[in-house]
């Protein structure tokens, strides 16, 4: 193959040539790169059990001649753990259709007939459109070794839209089995979803189908089918009936949440890394509203990590958090927090918190930045402050104005009722702080403690201080009014 020869084939990989006056020496060493690249990536594979080449991004509805949303692929070994390795390497993108055209950016304009596997990631990702209508199979194929396949599905002009959102394949449906005695809600672990590993199967009780709470909960089990990490592609999107493993960061999750209206239920959700900060296990992009999040397990695999995780969060214009979501009856873990930071128009209900994660943990943590938190329900939930190897714990509820941080404000439409505080025999249970400044108001009523240290006195201004009491066991329903008169 002459000088010439090499150069073209570069050109056609898609790959950047550096130099205006040596095309030729340029091509040769990208070329030398990409060799290396691709030697690398076949002795990792030939090296790595149970290898995954999957699309990561959901099947995509489209109309005729629209540009699609963004599509993934991502290669992971057997846990769902990306493969990483040095350089990048280029991989065809085919398709039977003869219609359907790829390109690398969002606009559609810049053709490709290769997508280019990030060693640094382990991911690729395009864009496709279609001047006909059609389900249309697209295969990457890597090293002829694995090929990641997908079927979109191209819609005519003037066909009615997709139903809300396209969910992914559909997962055996939840099975009843009898009520579970007693008046719910309540807080407490063993409603709580919980994902068996080796059927799996996860366990919860809840209404069946989904929804708010009733006067009963229902235990359900449903075999979970296994998944990469998720994308919204449309509005009004469920995503359900999944075991969804991957690496998030604070940018994105494992579910990753760019449109209005997602509901998210009954899965199971892991943050495959081991211990490592600054990620968070569902990311709700900015502006996005509607979200809701319920009877999942929710684990950011964290325990001994440095911190800066979460459970959930999201982008706001003041900082980390969300706006407009409902999150009830799941099993948050192995996590610093289950919900933080700028948070407004929040119901968080009948949520299991254990197995704390970090070196500050909070598991709902309320920080305005500068900004206002307001319109926060934080009822029925079950707040374990047991400690971990790097003593953690730090409150089952944080609201602080300031503390470094712009000092802003919050509430005062803020209730924290009916819920049980257990194992903080260190640390305080809560922790209420205007002392940097602001205006600090919410309530606080019939809450329960458990094990805790009795260092329980808040700032800023209660609007009702009443009802919170003293559990003799981590479960009870009652007990003698905390400080005499039930307030804290």
């Amino acid at each position: 193959m002459n000088i010439y020869s090499t150069w073209f084939l570069a050109l056609a990989a898609g790959l950047t040539l550096t130099g205006c006056t040596e095309p030729m020496e340029a091509a040769k060493a990208q070329a030398s790169a990409s060799r290396e690249a691709t030697a690398e990536l076949a002795s990792l594979m030939a090296g790595t059990s149970g290898t995954q080449f999957n699309f990561t991004s959901l099947a995509q509805t489209i109309s005729i001649n629209s540009c699609s949303s963004i599509a993934k692929v991502e290669l992971d070994d057997s846990t769902g753990k990306a493969l990483t390795f040095t350089g990048n390497v280029g991989l065809p993108v085919q398709s039977p259709s003869g219609t359907l055209t790829f390109y690398s950016d969002a606009a559609c304009t810049k053709s490709i007939t290769m997508v280019t596997l990030a060693g640094k990631t382990g991911s690729a990702h395009f864009y496709f459109k279609d001047s006909a209508a059609e389900s249309a199979a697209i295969a990457i194929d890597l090293l002829g070794l694995v090929s990641a396949n997908q079927t979109e599905t191209i819609a005519a002009a003037g066909s009615p839209p997709p139903s809300p959102g396209p969910s992914p394949t559909p997962a055996p449906a939840p099975v009843p089995m009898p009520p579970v005695a007693g008046s719910v809600p309540v807080p407490g672990a063993t409603n709580r979803p919980v994902y068996n590993t080796a059927t799996q199967v996860l366990t919860w009780a809840g209404p069946v189908g989904g929804g708010a709470s009733t006067a009963t909960y229902t235990q359900q089990t449903r075999t979970l089918k296994a998944s990469g990490p998720v994308t919204t592609t449309a509005p009004g999107q469920i995503i359900e009936g999944l075991r969804i493993t991957g690496s998030g960061a604070i940018d994105h999750g494992v579910i990753t949440v760019n449109h209005n209206n997602v509901t998210i239920r009954q899965n199971s959700i892991m943050e495959t890394t081991v211990d490592k900060p600054d990620k968070y296990t569902i990311f709700i992009a900015a502006g996005v509203t509607g979200t809701v999040i319920e009877d999942n397990e929710i684990d950011g695999n964290a325990l001994g990590g440095e911190g800066n995780t979460s459970c959930v969060s999201g982008d706001t214009p003041n900082g980390p958090g969300v706006n407009g979501i409902i999150m009830r009856r799941n099993n948050c873990e192995r996590s610093e927090q289950a919900i933080r930071f700028v948070l407004n128009n929040v119901q968080f209900t009948e949520n299991w918190c254990h197995a704390i994660g970090g070196t500050d943990a909070d598991w709902v943590e309320v920080y305005p930045v500068g900004g206002l938190c307001d319109n926060l329900l934080i009822q029925h939930n079950t707040f374990d402050g047991t400690d971990n190897p790097q003593g953690g714990a730090d409150a089952g509820v944080n609201f602080t104005t300031g503390s470094g941080l712009p000092t802003g404000n919050i509430g005062p439409n803020i209730s924290v009722d009916s819920n049980w505080f257990t194992n903080w025999p260190t640390v305080h249970a809560v922790n209420f702080d205007d002392s940097s400044g602001g205006s600090l108001q919410f309530s606080f009523t019939n809450n329960g403690f458990y094990n805790f240290q009795d260092n329980l006195t808040p700032g800023g201004t209660l609007k009702a201080n009443s009802g919170n009491f003293i559990m003799l066991t981590p479960t009870s329903l009652t007990g003698a009014a905390l400080h005499g008169n039930g307030g804290i």
